[in-house]
C-alpha cells in the first residue's frame, strides 16, 4: 500500500531557526577553517583556490541541512517557498534589480563611511582575495558569489524567513524585519546600511514576483559587479583591507 503523502508545509518559526542557525553557523565554519588553513598567509595560486573551496563548502553544508532536515524531514514545500515554475522574464528583471540597486549601495555605503566615521576595514576583501587580486581568485570566486551564494542566501532569507514573516505580518513589516536580519547575519557592522537596502529591494522583488528565482538572479548580478569592481579596485592599487566603499557582497 503506497505511503500517504505529506500536505506540503509553510515555513514555521522552527523552520526559521533550524534556517539562521545553520547559517550563522556555515559561517562560522568558514572562518575557523580559513583559519585553519591560513589562508591569509597562503600565497598566489594556493588562497585563490582554498577560499572558493571554503566558501563553497559552507553553501553545501547549507544545502545539506536544508534538504535533509526541512524539505526531507519536516516537509517544507519549494513551491510555497517561491522555488516553483520559473516565471517568464524572470532572468532579465533579476539582473536589471541587481544592477540597478549597486549605484545605491555604493552611495549608501559613501555616506556611512564618510558621515558616520565606522571603521572602513572590510573583512570580505580579505576573505576574498587574502593574498591580492589574481586572476585565479578571480574566476574562481566570480561564479561562487554569483550563482551559489545568492541561491543559498535567497532560500534562507526571502525563501523560508521571509515566507514565515509574510504569513504573520504585512508585506512592509516582513519586508522590513527580513532586510534586517539579513543585513545583521552577515555580521560586518560597517556594511549594516548598504546590506539592509540591498534586503528590502530583494523582499520587495519578491513581494512583486511571487517567486524566488528573480531574487536569485537579482543577488547574483548585484554580487557579480561589485566582485568585478572590488577586484578591478585592488588590481589598480586600492588598499587590499577594503577602505574603498564599493565592497557589499
Amino acid at each position: 500500500m503506497p505511503k500517504p503523502q505529506r500536505p506540503a508545509a509553510r515555513p514555521d518559526l522552527i523552520d526559521v531557526l533550524v534556517t539562521v542557525a545553520c547559517f550563522l553557523g556555515a559561517g562560522y565554519l568558514v572562518i575557523v577553517v580559513a583559519g585553519a588553513l591560513g589562508l591569509a598567509s597562503a600565497g598566489g595560486r594556493a588562497s585563490a583556490v582554498l577560499v572558493p573551496l571554503v566558501l563553497a563548502s559552507q553553501a553545501a553544508v547549507f544545502l545539506a541541512v536544508f534538504m535533509v532536515v526541512l524539505w526531507h524531514g519536516r516537509g517544507l514545500s519549494l513551491r510555497l517557498l517561491g522555488l516553483g515554475p520559473m516565471p517568464p522574464g524572470w532572468l532579465k528583471r533579476g539582473i536589471l534589480w541587481g544592477v540597478g540597486a549597486v549605484l545605491p549601495a555604493i552611495a549608501v555605503n559613501a555616506v556611512t563611511f564618510v558621515l558616520f566615521g565606522v571603521d572602513q576595514t572590510n573583512p570580505q576583501v580579505e576573505m576574498l582575495a587574502p593574498a591580492g587580486p589574481s586572476l585565479w581568485g578571480f574566476l574562481l570566486v566570480l561564479p561562487l558569489v554569483s550563482i551559489l551564494v545568492p541561491f543559498v542566501e535567497e532560500v534562507a532569507f526571502r525563501g523560508v524567513l521571509y515566507g514565515w514573516l509574510r504569513h504573520h505580518l504585512k508585506p512592509g513589516l516582513a519586508m522590513a524585519v527580513s532586510a534586517a536580519v539579513f543585513s545583521v547575519a552577515h555580521g560586518i557592522p560597517q556594511l549594516i546600511p548598504a546590506l539592509l537596502l540591498v534586503g528590502l529591494l530583494l523582499a520587495r522583488l519578491r513581494e512583486l514576483e511571487d517567486s524566488l528565482w528573480p531574487c536569485v538572479a537579482m543577488h547574483g548580478a548585484f554580487n557579480a559587479v561589485m566582485t568585478m569592481i572590488m577586484f578591478a579596485a585592488l588590481s589598480v592599487g586600492a588598499d587590499s583591507m577594503g577602505t574603498d566603499p564599493t565592497q557589499a557582497l
